[in-house]
């Protein structure tokens, strides 16, 4: 099959990957399934395949409007700047996610529990000072499905 509307095509076959994945792994608990990877190849490919046509498309929504809209809050850590709006956090995730600025949180049983996701570069000042959040498992998928809604431009 081909791509006739990238954005759009790419959003349609990551959700259907994911709901693939995840029947997969009701119906053979035995398989090792690697959901961290799962979500971050999800995640870079949604946040840099359709920057150009996606990013006007990208609401302003303040932390109130994501909240009640369904989007997890991010907690800024170690000092570092809070998200301002859903269109920071997508631009500063998409930097953190492309140039390998994450790090995997384990929990006692070595399983990946959280991910701490950082942008900096020469230019943070200009963009509002350094930027650093911890994100859960959950927080990453629902970003996820949510990047997708606003693909197809729909809510999810």
């Amino acid at each position: 099959m081909d791509y006739i509307e990238p954005a759009r095509d790419f959003a349609l076959r990551t959700l259907e990957n994911l709901k693939t994945i995840r029947q997969i792994q009701k119906d053979h608990p035995e398989y090792k399934i690697y959901e961290v990877t799962l979500l971050i190849n999800s995640m870079l490919g949604l946040l840099v395949i359709p920057k150009e046509i996606f990013f006007h498309r990208i609401p302003r929504l303040t932390l109130e409007e994501m909240a009640s809209d369904g989007w997890p809050i991010p907690r800024a850590i170690d000092g570092a700047s809070q998200t301002k709006d859903l269109r920071e956090l997508i631009t500063r995730l998409r930097n953190a996610i492309t140039h390998g600025n994450l790090q995997f949180i384990r929990d006692d049983k070595g399983e990946i529990e959280s991910v701490i996701a950082e942008d900096f570069n020469r230019y943070n000042e200009l963009a509002g000072g350094s930027w650093k959040i911890h994100l859960t498992l959950e927080e990453l998928e629902t970003i996820t499905s949510k990047l997708i809604g606003l693909l197809l431009m729909k809510k999810v």
